[in-house]
């Protein structure tokens, strides 16, 4: 075991790719080689990476770093894994079959693989969690962000490592990594009802899995919206909230938020819309046609207490389409009777909201 941080130059055989690196999809998990690298290569970026290195060189001025792997004499590379796979397939290109036709493409110019290094800088640490801080500044909190779910992986994997029961974990972990504790446990939490989406299948939900799962939707839809969280059974003043949610629910709110129609769209569709969905919960009878697919969102808000709030954002909408219609007036060279019609209909429509709203502000002086 190396005891003490050290540079060195190593040859790209002995260098070996993270299959617990956070960017992995958890099915990858511990893969061999040639499935990380075929995973990777669905990356554009990284034929782009390729790219570079054959033109310009590597860059030693960023090592990559690692830790003693568990075969003998070899580095298994916690930070640098784009730039070691790319080294890797730009030296040897039968090590994947996917993407081959350009890889082989960008290997044409013969002139340029003198640019294509053997050996490669790597920071040796002596253990992975001498270099967590490093990641979670780096990747979490810092220039080089990861997705939000490789992060959120990431806080999971250092969270299952501390002590539950300290109160002060959260803050502790949001120390570590430079971020705030509130943002630390929404990624985590998220996390674990991702884990529970992963161990239903997603709910069968079509076209969704880990590698397009959109993360934040759920994650911020859950952990920052009162009502959802009551609904789905939530208590965050809990220890492992997320060991007692109402999964039955969860379901319900994956479907509402990722399931498509035939038209492509969801039943809450823009994820603005996930407030007014908080919002409705506060009215179980409308709440109850909502679920039961007896209304749509915007019908069952209008049951509610919030239908001010609606007629407001139908108001701004026409307001905003006028605004555009009276931009491009002086373009108009042939109007028609009809839309004569409709105008004067809307100034009907106008006149009768007027009075209704000046009799309703007047009632309450």
């Amino acid at each position: 075991m190396v005891k003490e941080s050290r540079l060195t130059e190593l040859p790209l055989e002995k260098l070996q790719l993270d299959s617990d690196n956070p960017r992995l999809p958890e099915r990858l998990k511990g893969s061999k080689e040639k499935y990380i690298l075929e995973w990777m290569l669905e990356d554009a970026s990284l034929l782009d990476l390729m790219a570079s290195i054959l033109e310009n060189g590597f860059f030693p001025g960023e090592p990559l770093i690692g830790i003693q792997s568990s075969e003998k004499d070899k580095v298994a590379i916690i930070e640098g894994n784009r730039r070691l796979a790319a080294c890797k397939l730009l030296n040897n290109p039968q090590l994947t079959s996917v993407r081959r036709k350009t890889i082989d493409s960008l290997l044409e110019d013969e002139s340029l693989h003198k640019n294509i290094p053997s050996e490669l800088p790597v920071y040796i640490c002596p253990d992975r969690k001498s270099i967590q801080n490093y990641l979670g500044f780096r990747h979490v909190s810092g220039i080089k962000s990861w997705d939000v779910l490789s992060k959120a992986r990431y806080l999971y994997s250092l969270y299952e490592q501390k002590d539950k029961n300290d109160p002060g974990l959260f803050k502790k972990l949001a120390k570590e990594i430079g971020s705030k504790s509130n943002y630390v446990k929404r990624l985590i939490y998220g996390f674990e009802m991702f884990l529970v989406l992963k161990e239903n299948n997603f709910f069968g939900i079509n076209e969704i899995n880990e590698d397009n799962y959109n993360f934040s939707l759920l994650t911020d839809s859950a952990t920052m919206n009162a009502n959802i969280s009551r609904w789905l059974n939530l208590d965050f003043a809990k220890k492992n909230p997320v060991k007692e949610i109402n999964k039955e629910n969860l379901k319900q709110l994956s479907k509402w938020l990722y399931e498509k129609d035939e038209n492509g769209a969801t039943r809450i569709g823009d994820s603005r819309n996930i407030r007014q969905l908080n919002r409705l919960i506060e009215n179980k009878e409308a709440f109850a046609l909502f679920a039961r697919n007896q209304a749509g969102l915007r019908e069952a808000l209008e049951l509610t207490a919030f239908s001010d709030d609606i007629i407001a954002d139908y108001i701004n909408k026409a307001y905003n389409y006028l605004g555009e219609a009276q931009r491009i007036l002086h373009k108009s060279s042939n109007p028609s009777s009809y839309d004569i019609d409709r105008l004067n209909e809307m100034k009907s429509m106008i006149n009768i909201i007027l009075r209704v709203f000046e009799e309703k502000l007047n009632e309450k002086k």
